[in-house]
Protein backbone atom coordinates (compact mmCIF):
# COMPACT_ATOMS: atom_id res chain seq x y z
CA UNK A 1 0.00 0.00 0.00
CA UNK A 2 2.95 2.23 0.50
CA UNK A 3 4.10 1.65 -3.14
CA UNK A 4 0.75 3.21 -4.18
CA UNK A 5 1.44 6.59 -1.80
CA UNK A 6 2.91 9.39 -3.43
CA UNK A 7 6.44 10.92 -1.81
CA UNK A 8 4.33 13.70 -0.87
CA UNK A 9 2.16 11.38 1.16
CA UNK A 10 5.02 9.44 2.44
CA UNK A 11 6.63 12.49 4.14
CA UNK A 12 3.10 13.93 5.54
CA UNK A 13 2.62 9.93 7.11
CA UNK A 14 6.31 10.31 8.49
CA UNK A 15 5.90 13.44 9.73
CA UNK A 16 2.52 12.48 11.68
CA UNK A 17 3.96 9.43 12.81
CA UNK A 18 6.97 11.29 14.28
CA UNK A 19 4.45 14.20 15.93
CA UNK A 20 2.74 11.01 17.56
CA UNK A 21 5.86 9.50 19.32
CA UNK A 22 7.40 12.86 20.44
CA UNK A 23 4.21 13.44 22.11
CA UNK A 24 3.85 10.37 23.64
CA UNK A 25 7.29 10.97 24.82
CA UNK A 26 6.67 14.39 26.19
CA UNK A 27 3.36 13.26 28.27
CA UNK A 28 5.40 10.25 29.59
CA UNK A 29 8.22 12.54 30.88
CA UNK A 30 5.48 14.94 32.85
CA UNK A 31 3.97 12.34 34.11
CA UNK A 32 7.53 11.25 35.86
CA UNK A 33 8.02 14.85 36.79
CA UNK A 34 4.26 14.98 38.57
CA UNK A 35 4.27 11.63 40.51
CA UNK A 36 5.24 12.12 44.13
CA UNK A 37 8.19 10.68 46.13
CA UNK A 38 8.05 6.96 47.32
CA UNK A 39 6.83 7.30 50.90
CA UNK A 40 7.64 4.06 51.84
CA UNK A 41 11.29 4.61 50.62
CA UNK A 42 13.76 5.43 53.67
CA UNK A 43 14.70 8.80 53.82
CA UNK A 44 18.25 9.53 55.99
CA UNK A 45 17.78 12.82 58.21
CA UNK A 46 20.19 14.54 59.46
CA UNK A 47 20.45 14.19 63.35
CA UNK A 48 19.30 17.67 64.69
CA UNK A 49 22.65 19.19 66.48
CA UNK A 50 20.74 20.42 69.38
CA UNK A 51 19.32 17.21 70.32
CA UNK A 52 22.79 15.65 70.50
CA UNK A 53 24.85 18.86 72.35
CA UNK A 54 25.19 17.95 76.35
CA UNK A 55 24.28 19.96 78.74
CA UNK A 56 26.34 21.37 81.52
CA UNK A 57 24.36 21.78 85.06
CA UNK A 58 25.25 22.36 88.74
CA UNK A 59 24.57 20.49 91.73
CA UNK A 60 25.07 22.11 95.34
CA UNK A 61 23.18 21.80 98.83
CA UNK A 62 22.08 18.21 100.11
CA UNK A 63 24.12 16.19 97.85
CA UNK A 64 27.59 13.89 98.75
CA UNK A 65 29.33 15.71 95.84
CA UNK A 66 27.96 19.11 94.58
CA UNK A 67 29.95 20.26 91.44
CA UNK A 68 29.30 20.76 87.56
CA UNK A 69 28.49 17.95 85.63
CA UNK A 70 27.91 17.42 81.66
CA UNK A 71 24.67 14.84 81.34
CA UNK A 72 23.36 14.15 77.69
CA UNK A 73 20.60 15.93 76.69
CA UNK A 74 17.40 14.82 77.61
CA UNK A 75 18.28 13.75 80.93
CA UNK A 76 16.49 14.29 84.16
CA UNK A 77 17.26 16.35 87.47
CA UNK A 78 17.07 12.71 89.22
CA UNK A 79 19.96 11.57 87.11
CA UNK A 80 21.90 14.89 87.74
CA UNK A 81 21.47 14.25 91.47
CA UNK A 82 23.02 10.57 90.92
CA UNK A 83 25.70 11.65 89.24
CA UNK A 84 26.39 14.25 92.45
CA UNK A 85 26.47 11.18 94.73
CA UNK A 86 22.88 11.16 95.60
CA UNK A 87 21.08 12.99 98.46
CA UNK A 88 22.51 13.16 102.12
CA UNK A 89 20.60 12.05 104.80
CA UNK A 90 19.92 15.75 105.67
CA UNK A 91 18.42 16.54 102.67
CA UNK A 92 14.97 17.54 102.37
CA UNK A 93 14.00 16.09 98.85
CA UNK A 94 10.03 16.79 99.45
CA UNK A 95 9.93 19.79 96.82
CA UNK A 96 12.27 18.25 94.76
CA UNK A 97 10.64 17.17 91.15
CA UNK A 98 13.18 14.58 90.51
CA UNK A 99 11.93 14.35 86.53
CA UNK A 100 12.03 17.77 85.48
CA UNK A 101 14.32 17.59 81.94
CA UNK A 102 16.98 19.70 82.24
CA UNK A 103 18.70 22.99 80.52
CA UNK A 104 22.32 23.58 80.04
CA UNK A 105 23.68 26.05 82.47
CA UNK A 106 20.81 25.14 85.39
CA UNK A 107 21.51 25.20 88.88
CA UNK A 108 19.93 22.51 90.68
CA UNK A 109 19.98 23.34 94.44
CA UNK A 110 18.93 20.43 97.05
CA UNK A 111 17.86 22.22 100.30
CA UNK A 112 18.75 21.27 103.75
CA UNK A 113 16.19 19.84 106.13
CA UNK A 114 15.50 21.81 108.83
CA UNK A 115 16.06 21.51 112.27
CA UNK A 116 14.13 21.77 115.39
CA UNK A 117 15.25 24.19 117.49
CA UNK A 118 15.94 22.72 121.33
CA UNK A 119 12.68 23.47 123.29
CA UNK A 120 13.76 25.99 125.86
CA UNK A 121 14.19 24.48 129.74
CA UNK A 122 10.76 25.31 131.81
CA UNK A 123 10.72 25.83 135.45
CA UNK A 124 10.12 23.11 137.34
CA UNK A 125 6.57 23.24 138.90
CA UNK A 126 6.01 22.20 142.10
CA UNK A 127 2.88 19.98 142.65
CA UNK A 128 2.13 20.73 146.14
CA UNK A 129 1.41 23.86 147.74
CA UNK A 130 3.95 23.17 150.75
CA UNK A 131 7.05 22.83 149.89
CA UNK A 132 8.98 19.67 151.16
CA UNK A 133 11.31 19.87 154.29
CA UNK A 134 14.65 19.28 153.97
CA UNK A 135 16.18 15.55 153.60
CA UNK A 136 18.05 15.20 157.10
CA UNK A 137 21.70 15.75 157.02
CA UNK A 138 23.70 12.49 156.10
CA UNK A 139 25.37 11.09 159.41
CA UNK A 140 29.23 11.46 159.95
CA UNK A 141 31.51 9.17 158.75
CA UNK A 142 32.82 7.18 161.63
CA UNK A 143 35.92 8.03 163.31
CA UNK A 144 39.17 5.74 161.71
CA UNK A 145 39.52 2.34 163.90
CA UNK A 146 42.76 3.44 166.18
CA UNK A 147 45.83 1.56 165.79
CA UNK A 148 46.63 -1.97 167.28
CA UNK A 149 49.10 -3.77 167.90
CA UNK A 150 49.29 -7.25 165.97
CA UNK A 151 50.99 -9.44 168.67
CA UNK A 152 48.75 -8.58 171.02
CA UNK A 153 45.25 -7.81 169.25
CA UNK A 154 42.54 -10.56 169.43
CA UNK A 155 40.81 -11.42 166.34
CA UNK A 156 37.87 -9.32 167.14
CA UNK A 157 40.20 -6.11 166.91
CA UNK A 158 42.00 -7.19 164.01
CA UNK A 159 38.41 -7.59 162.47
CA UNK A 160 37.54 -3.85 162.77
CA UNK A 161 40.83 -2.33 160.58
CA UNK A 162 39.75 -2.02 156.78
CA UNK A 163 40.38 -4.72 154.61
CA UNK A 164 40.83 -7.29 157.66
CA UNK A 165 37.48 -10.29 157.38
CA UNK A 166 36.84 -11.71 160.57
CA UNK A 167 38.15 -15.12 159.30
CA UNK A 168 41.24 -13.48 157.99
CA UNK A 169 41.55 -12.11 161.72
CA UNK A 170 41.27 -15.42 163.20
CA UNK A 171 44.12 -17.20 160.92
CA UNK A 172 46.38 -14.18 161.57
CA UNK A 173 46.08 -14.79 165.69
CA UNK A 174 46.44 -18.62 164.71
CA UNK A 175 49.05 -18.11 162.90
CA UNK A 176 51.04 -15.88 165.87
CA UNK A 177 50.06 -18.58 168.20
CA UNK A 178 51.75 -21.47 166.54
CA UNK A 179 55.00 -19.66 165.05
CA UNK A 180 55.22 -16.95 167.36
CA UNK A 181 54.74 -13.10 167.40
CA UNK A 182 55.54 -11.13 164.15
CA UNK A 183 58.60 -9.65 163.81
CA UNK A 184 57.80 -7.57 160.32
CA UNK A 185 54.29 -6.93 158.98
CA UNK A 186 55.46 -8.46 155.99
CA UNK A 187 55.43 -11.82 157.50
CA UNK A 188 51.34 -11.33 157.43
CA UNK A 189 51.81 -12.42 153.73
CA UNK A 190 52.32 -16.03 155.06
CA UNK A 191 48.93 -16.46 156.13
CA UNK A 192 46.69 -17.60 154.00
CA UNK A 193 44.12 -15.27 152.37
CA UNK A 194 46.47 -12.14 153.19
CA UNK A 195 47.50 -10.23 150.01
CA UNK A 196 49.98 -6.87 149.89
CA UNK A 197 46.54 -4.99 148.90
CA UNK A 198 44.95 -6.30 151.91
CA UNK A 199 48.41 -5.32 154.25
CA UNK A 200 48.66 -2.07 152.73
CA UNK A 201 45.19 -0.78 153.89
CA UNK A 202 45.42 -2.16 157.27
CA UNK A 203 49.12 -1.28 157.07
CA UNK A 204 48.70 2.30 158.99
CA UNK A 205 46.55 1.04 161.47
CA UNK A 206 48.63 -1.73 162.76
CA UNK A 207 51.63 -1.85 164.91
CA UNK A 208 54.54 -4.60 166.30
Amino acid sequence: MLKDLTTVQKAVLVTLVAVIVLSAAAVAFRRGQSLPPDETAPTARAASPAAARPVTVQVTGAVLHPGVYILQNGDRAGEAIEAAGGVTSDADAAGVNFARRLRDGQHLQIPHRRSTPPASPRAPVSTSSTSRPPRPAPPPPSAAPSPVNLNAADAAQLARLPGLSRALAERLVAYRTVHGQFRRLEETLLVKGMTPAILEQARPYLSL
